[in-house]
Order: C-alpha cells, then sequence, then structure tokens
C-alpha cells in the first residue's frame, strides 16, 4: 500500500472516531488540520524495500484532532477563528498560524468601513459607520451602557454622542490620529471629554479612593492626555506589525495578562457597584459590562501588545506587579459578594454586627449557612479578605 493511500485511511479514521464522538467531521478537515499542524503528522512504518506501508494515528493525535473539531462548535468556522479559539483555550498552535488569524482579526475589522461602492474616501467611510455603530448601540450590552451614560434629554442626542465616540474610536484605529477630537477649551467639553463620561473612565481622575485620592493624581488634563496616548498607539497599523513580528512567549504572556487584566476591572466594577461605590468605580465602570469570551481573545491580547509596546513591557510588567495583592483582593470579595443575595451585603463586613443581630433569626441562619459555603468552597479568601463569621445562633 502506498504511503499516500495510508495517510488517506488515517485521515478517514481519525474522521469517523470524532464523528462518533458526537461531531460530525470529514477526512478532508482533518488533512487540512495535519497539513498546517494543527494536529500531529501520522507515523509511517515500512516493512522493508518494495513492501507494505502503515501510517499510524497515536492516541495523542486522537486526543488532539477532538479538541479542533470541538472548537468549530457544530458549525462552520474559519480556520482562523478555530485557531484563535485554540489559542484562548491555551492549546499549542503554530506560530505562523496564529500569526496569520491575528492580522485576519484586525482586518475583519474593516468591515466596518465597507461601502457599497468602495469609492469613498476613509474619512467619509469612518463617519458613514460610525453612524451605523451609534444607531445600532441599543442592540449590545456595552451599547446600552453607554447611551445610558450619555444622559441627554433626548434619545436622539444620546445616539449623536455615541455616534461621535465611535468616529473617535475608528479614526484612532485606522488613522492613529485622534487630533481633531481634542479641541478641549477652557469651560468646553469635546469628543473625548464625551468618549470619558460615557465609559466612566472619567472617575479614573474624579473618583477618589479612600486613602490614596484619584487615581489619576494629575487630574483631568493628565487623563486626556493617556488616552491621546494609548489611542494613538492603538492603530490597525501597529497592530498588524505586532501580530506579524511578536514571539510566541510575547503571545501567551499578553493573553494571560490581558485576560487577568480584563476579568480584575470587570470585578472591580462588579464589587463597587454591589457596594454602592462611586457611580464610575474609579475609572472602571466600564468593566461591568466587558464581556471576555474565546472569539474575544485574539483582539484583546493584541491592543494589550500595543500598549506594552507603547510603555515598554517592562514597566507594563512592573504595574501588573504592583497590582498583585489588589487583584487577589478584588477576585476574593467578588467571589464573597456572588455567594450571598444583594440585600444580605450589609451584613457581611466589619462594623455590621448590630445590624445583622437586629435581624430576624431565619435571616442570620442564612447568612451564617452561606458563609459557612463560601469558606469550605474558597479556603483563605477570608483571611484576604480579612472578614470575620457573621454572628448568627
Amino acid at each position: 500500500m502506498t504511503s499516500k493511500r495510508c495517510e488517506s485511511e488515517a485521515d478517514i479514521e481519525i474522521s469517523d472516531f470524532i464523528t462518533q464522538s458526537g461531531i460530525p467531521t470529514t477526512p478532508r478537515k482533518v488533512r487540512t488540520w495535519r497539513q498546517v499542524g494543527l494536529i500531529p503528522k501520522t507515523e509511517v512504518v515500512r516493512y522493508g524495500y518494495a513492501k507494505a506501508v502503515r501510517a499510524f494515528n497515536t492516541p495523542e493525535t486522537f486526543e488532539r484532532a477532538v479538541i479542533v473539531a470541538k472548537s468549530y462548535r457544530g458549525q462552520r468556522a474559519h480556520l482562523n477563528r478555530v485557531v484563535l479559539r485554540l489559542f484562548a483555550q491555551d492549546h499549542e498552535v503554530p506560530i505562523e498560524l496564529l500569526r496569520e488569524a491575528l492580522v485576519g482579526e484586525v482586518k475583519w475589522l474593516l468591515r466596518f468601513l465597507d461601502t457599497p461602492t468602495g469609492e469613498a474616501d476613509l474619512e467619509e467611510r469612518i463617519d458613514n459607520a460610525s453612524i451605523s455603530l451609534g444607531k445600532a448601540a441599543h442592540r449590545t450590552r456595552t451599547g446600552r451602557f453607554i447611551l445610558k451614560r450619555a444622559g441627554k434629554a433626548s434619545e436622539e442626542s444620546n445616539i449623536e454622542i455615541v455616534t461621535t465616540a465611535m468616529q473617535l474610536m475608528l479614526s484612532a484605529l485606522f488613522e492613529g490620529d485622534i487630533q481633531s477630537f481634542t479641541t478641549h477649551g477652557a469651560g468646553s467639553a469635546d469628543a473625548l471629554d464625551e468618549f470619558l463620561e460615557i465609559t466612566g473612565a472619567i472617575g479614573l481622575a474624579t473618583d477618589s479612593v479612600p486613602g490614596v485620592g484619584a487615581i489619576v493624581t494629575g487630574g483631568i488634563e493628565e487623563l486626556r492626555s493617556d488616552f491621546v496616548q494609548s489611542f494613538e498607539a492603538s492603530s490597525a497599523e501597529n497592530m498588524i506589525r505586532l501580530a506579524r513580528e511578536s514571539s510566541m512567549e510575547m503571545f501567551v504572556w499578553a493573553r494571560h495578562e490581558a485576560i487577568r487584566m480584563f476579568r480584575f476591572i470587570s470585578q472591580v466594577a462588579s464589587n463597587i457597584k454591589l457596594r454602592n461605590g462611586p457611580k464610575n468605580a474609579f475609572g472602571v465602570a466600564f468593566g461591568e459590562v466587558l464581556d471576555v469570551d474565546e472569539d474575544s481573545v485574539g483582539i484583546i491580547c493584541l491592543i494589550f501588545l500595543v500598549q506594552a509596546d507603547d510603555k515598554g513591557v517592562e514597566a507594563v510588567k512592573e504595574g501588573i506587579l504592583q497590582l498583585e495583592e489588589t487583584m487577589l483582593k478584588q477576585d476574593a470579595l467578588f467571589r464573597y459578594l456572588q455567594a450571598f443575595p444583594a440585600p444580605q451585603h450589609k451584613y457581611l463586613f466589619e462594623g455590621s454586627e448590630d445590624k445583622l443581630a437586629e435581624a430576624s433569626k431565619e435571616l442570620r441562619d442564612d447568612v451564617t449557612r452561606r458563609f459557612s459555603i463560601f469558606v469550605n468552597e474558597n479556603p483563605g479568601a477570608i483571611e484576604i479578605l480579612n472578614a470575620k463569621k457573621p454572628v448568627g445562633d
């Protein structure tokens, strides 16, 4: 039997195995996975000159093929999307495939600028795309968040503010230039000010952290300067450059730290909301609606790499290191608050003993029961939070 025929039979064997596992696939797909390096090549054994040839699938090949097949989620999916999902799941993928997929992710964003004729210039295409995104904002969780924060008298004026924010973001992405949006003058607000307000980022300079003050100590002007720098660095050109040049070590580092940072921001926003903190959550109110799933990890990774490239990788690493203790506390607090219904949160911290003592026996017992469950499921979290056992009967 020829080597080619043996390999074809090995592809059929993998395909049948996956299909029997409840994930319909084809030998052609399996062959593609081998060719690009998503699953191992067959092990070919020759029994001598002009003798039979046999191609074997290793046990690891079967396991890996199932993982790849599951990444299609029972639907048609471009190979780039499968590669990014595998990367998000912390599976090894060939670096050239990852680079190609990440570049494709940036180019995918260009669909926002598509026009029927393709004749409009970039500025006009950005304007048209921004209008479409502004009108569709109410369809998404993040869109509804910023529409609500726009806080104007009419829905129409809210959409105008969101549309301008979309213009700012798309201009930064495709031109790397947002100077026309930063014509801030005395006593007036520009598009950047409105962006900071509707995302809650304004709180970085205006919300006071107890015992510390504002996170951005230089006030709103320093905050504006920081955002201009970040926007100008976050161009599609920069993201594509880093997608093509970064090492696998940097991709893995960015994935890990970016996901941690987004989760941290989301937890801070949720914790502050549940404890009736400032509406801007010290500048991370937007974290309440952040949704980091497998399909978004690629672009998040690139955004993180761009910022690290702009500010310096070592500076970013040092900043993360300084946040380690805070990240642990916010994670523990998030899990603690989620373990109790919102009405019980007022009984959970130091100084609430009298309130709990005055509550009904049924409520006290429920709080104590939930506390015990939390401690059993989260050993060490109470020490991190410095929380005490609620006083029950």
